[in-house]
This record gives C-alpha cells, sequence and structure tokens, in this order.
C-alpha cells in the first residue's frame, strides 16, 4: 500500500531529529550548549528609549541595516534617534521581538 505523500512526508520529518541526535552522539557533540536552550532575555518592559540604542549598537551603528530589519524606512529610525518622532506600537513590538531572537539585553 502506498502512502501519500503527506504522510511520508510527516514521517520523513519525524525521524530526522531521531538521526541528528544519534549523529551528535557518535560525534561526541552532546555536551555542546544548545543556544536554544539559553533563556531569551525579558525586553517585555523596555521602551523605545532603551531598546533603539541597544538595537542599533549591535547593527554596528547602521541605520539601513536596523531598518531592514524592523522592515521600515531608514528615515524613519533617523526620526527615532533623532527624537522628532517615535515608533508606533507596532514597531516597537517588532523591536521587542527582535531584541529576544538577537538576545540582546
Amino acid at each position: 500500500m502506498r502512502k501519500n505523500t503527506g504522510e511520508a512526508a510527516t514521517t520523513a520529518k519525524d525521524q530526522r531529529p531521531e538521526a541528528d541526535l544519534e549523529r551528535a552522539a557518535q560525534q561526541g557533540l552532546q555536551d555542546t550548549p544548545n543556544i536554544a536552550e539559553e533563556p531569551k532575555p525579558d525586553v517585555s518592559d523596555q521602551g523605545q528609549e532603551e531598546l533603539l540604542p541597544k538595537l542599533f549598537a549591535y547593527f554596528h551603528d547602521s541605520r539601513e541595516e536596523l531598518a531592514r530589519a524592523l522592515g521600515v524606512h531608514r528615515s524613519s529610525v533617523d526620526r527615532w534617534l533623532n527624537g522628532t518622532s517615535r515608533p508606533n506600537n507596532s514597531t516597537l513590538l517588532r523591536m521587542r521581538r527582535l531584541a529576544q531572537e538577537r538576545r540582546i539585553e
């Protein structure tokens, strides 16, 4: 009896982690720290005043890179840094999520 492709793909995906663990054990990589296990920093209470300088420094003071990572235009980042405007709530949430993903404290 043939499996449909969805079942076969699911079965293949389910088997991959076991194979990866076996390979890691064979290579002696079991004790290697896993970055996914480290807790992400809690930046949920940080506002734009705290997050913006940290993110700006993380992106090596590149307004273009920070803007690209947040999905906004570079001029928006310029206005935030100059203090002439503030990021809206959805952008602030993206800033927090980005800081957590990149483990910026």
